[in-house]
């Protein structure tokens, strides 16, 4: 379970603060922002931002954790969304 992203690199068993929502910079997967009508990211099983649609599998059961949904996208097909709105539940 993610809890939050950290404001700033934090070095392993180390303090910080955590944003849990409000805009945010990430480095996302390349899907995040191709399509016009995939807004939500979810965190995938590395710990990675990626959209929904790629964790949902055949049987269309949704298991990873949402982050957030995408504040900019690029319906050319290029990742051009690296900002988005953090929603983590808490």
């Amino acid at each position: 379970m993610i809890l939050g992203m950290p404001t700033y690199p934090l070095a392993a068993g180390k303090s910080g603060w955590l944003q849990v929502s409000g805009p945010r910079w990430v480095v996302p997967d390349i899907l995040v922002g191709a399509e016009s009508g995939d807004i939500e990211v979810v965190f995938g099983s590395n710990g990675s931002l990626t959209i929904r649609n790629t964790d949902e599998g055949v049987t269309g059961k949704f298991t990873a954790q949402i982050a957030g949904y995408i504040i900019t996208s690029d319906s050319g097909g290029g990742q051009v969304a690296p900002f988005i709105m953090l929603n983590i539940d808490h």
